[in-house]
């Protein structure tokens, strides 16, 4: 009889360090459940930086395409312009006062 009331005695003892145990278990769970959550929340931030930072690249890659092109309209234009000067000194050469 005394040997099952030890025998019993030990048994609760157990079940109360492996109860303390699944409740320090579970607190941990919870933690990791938060950290994963806050990293969901910071890689979903992140992710719509990047979006943001690649709309800005095709801006500015756009942009610099428009400007290429309007440089290169400028430059057609220009030596239009100096064509036109030429002939207008050739022409005005001509004239003697």
């Amino acid at each position: 009889m005394l040997c099952s009331k030890e025998c019993a005695k030990t048994t609760v003892d157990s079940f109360s360090g492996v109860s303390e145990q699944l409740k320090n278990i579970t607190f941990q769970s919870s933690e990791l459940s938060d950290m994963n959550l806050q990293n969901a929340a910071a890689t979903e931030e992140q992710s719509a930086t990047v979006d943001e930072v690649n709309r800005n690249i095709a801006n500015i890659q756009q942009s610099y395409r428009s400007t290429n092109e309007n440089a290169s309209k400028l430059k057609e234009t220009a030596e239009h312009l100096d064509s036109v000067a030429r002939q207008l000194m050739d022409e005005v050469s001509r004239f003697v006062v």
